[in-house]
């Protein structure tokens, strides 16, 4: 009798011991995600490069998404040659099936823009899904505008002069698109250069310019211009327009 009692209470110790390493196990990884049949194409802004958006790109993974990252030179560069560039990039991401989503940060909009004016009507290799356009100066930045006559725009080259309020004529001629886009707009102004914005912005484009498009919807977010291609809260939003045609307005605590 005690032989098998004790026989009893080592099984036990043993299942108890299983259990708990299976229940850690479970808590600490998530489950797979399947994957998507969906591609994401993502365009930086000005000066950057495709490792800006590499938070953004993990976070899209993890749902399930095939991410391309677009890598452009800009400063310095032309607008026609940006366009040239950046329009065989995209085409060479665009798969032979599923559909393929668009997010731009702020000159990687106008880039995006760009290219839908130019090839929506023959893009479905996929079938064409959300456009998000993040920061992007539709109509363009007063901080360009102040700083037309400076070394800093000689030096940011055609491309950088073209992104002032005056001379963004010319995106508006080659970016208009019927598609209506999911608009994230910044609201954290800079210290260096909220005098030269009247209204709302994110250090470098107002509001305003940022929902100067057909918006489907649109969410303000209190975050940099800079800042918004690494941030948490901007991915997300980005995830749930992907999914949902919209952006997640109600936070936790209003639920």
């Amino acid at each position: 009798m005690i032989k098998t009692t004790i026989h009893f209470t080592k099984c036990a110790l043993i299942l108890l011991v299983g259990l708990t390493l299976m229940s850690g196990c479970s808590s600490s990884h998530h489950a797979p995600v399947i994957a998507k049949n969906e591609t994401v194409i993502v365009a930086h802004g000005l000066a950057r490069s495709a490792g800006a958006m590499w938070q953004l790109e993990e976070e899209l993974q993890e749902q399930g998404y095939q991410v391309c990252l677009l890598d452009y030179d800009s400063l310095g560069e032309t607008v026609d040659d940006v366009l040239a560039d950046t329009s065989q990039q995209i085409t060479n991401c665009l798969p032979e099936t599923g559909k393929v989503h668009f997010v731009g940060h702020s000159l990687g909009g106008l880039v995006i823009k760009s290219y839908l004016n130019k090839h929506q009507e023959t893009l479905p290799k996929g079938e064409l899904g959300e456009v998000i356009l993040a920061g992007t100066p539709n109509s363009g930045s007063e901080v360009a505008d102040h700083l037309k006559d400076s070394l800093l725009m000689d030096w940011g080259g055609d491309i950088s002069r073209s992104l002032s309020t005056k001379q963004i004529a010319l995106w508006q001629k080659e970016a208009q698109i019927e598609k209506a886009v999911g608009v994230i707009a910044g609201t954290k102004p800079s210290r260096m250069t909220k005098d030269l914005f009247s209204g709302k912005n994110d250090g470098l484009v107002s509001v305003a310019s940022a929902s100067a498009v057909n918006v489907k919807d649109i969410i303000e977010l209190p975050i940099s211009h800079s800042a918004m291609r690494k941030d948490d809260e901007t991915a997300r939003q980005i995830i749930y327009f992907l999914s949902h045609g919209k952006f997640q307005h109600t936070t936790i605590s209003e639920i």
